[in-house]
């Protein structure tokens, strides 16, 4: 800018212009989100077994069933890290331009599959059932060998599976807006990431072969 006085004598001070307000250039966002899920069975378990002998062959058959509390833990643990780079650019007297940037990171609660008020332990008790079933064939080759062959049923119900806990809960919110005495509204009707509780049966399936030798 250029200072005048009476005398005439001018005097020019140059200072520099900044041309645009900070900008961001380049914006990263990094979200992790990590779920652990744990079923304790609590119960008593009976069962009954039974063996059939015919010659050379034998049937051993048994079943299980357990009735109890299964007891079901969720872990959550999720958070979003955010990297903004700005650039500002200035321009002095002469014309020339310099450009500056400057780069902010945050982290905040929250992220893709949990929102920042599923952060946390859960914990609760449903009905727990344990049913077995097991079955083995064998044939005794000779006095000292026998061959087998078997199958293992298991089935463990009311269990958390890590997957299955997070769910888009529908979240609706009104939105008004208010412009020249006029006044609009919209009903935004948005799908978020949320934990739930969501049970599924365990099912295990075995099939077993074994050589037993007797000394």
């Amino acid at each position: 800018f250029t200072l005048g006085n009476g005398t005439g004598v001018s005097t020019t001070q140059q200072v520099p212009i900044s041309l645009n307000f900070p900008t961001p250039i380049n914006i990263q966002s990094a979200s992790n989100d990590q779920i652990k899920v744990y079923n304790h069975f609590i119960g008593p378990q009976i069962g009954i077994n039974a063996d059939y002998h015919y010659n050379r062959w034998s049937v051993i058959t048994g079943f299980n069933l357990g009735i109890g509390v299964m007891h079901q833990v969720a872990k959550i643990s999720s958070n979003t890290t955010q990297t903004v780079v700005r650039e500002t650019s200035t321009q002095n007297a002469a014309g020339q331009i310099t450009s500056t940037t400057n780069t902010s990171t945050t982290n905040s609660a929250g992220g893709l599959l949990f929102s920042p008020v599923d952060v946390g332990q859960y914990s609760r008790n449903q009905f727990g059932l344990l049913p077995e079933i097991n079955a083995k064939l064998g044939y005794k080759a000779t006095e000292r060998i026998k061959l087998t062959v078997g199958y293992d049923f298991l089935l463990l119900a009311n269990v958390l599976r890590a997957p299955n806990q997070t769910q888009l809960i529908p979240y609706s919110n009104n939105l008004n807006y208010t412009a020249n005495n006029q006044t609009q509204s919209a009903n935004q009707t948005l799908q978020i990431p949320a934990f739930q509780y969501n049970t599924s049966n365990l099912i295990i399936n075995g099939v077993t072969a074994g050589l037993q030798l007797d000394f």
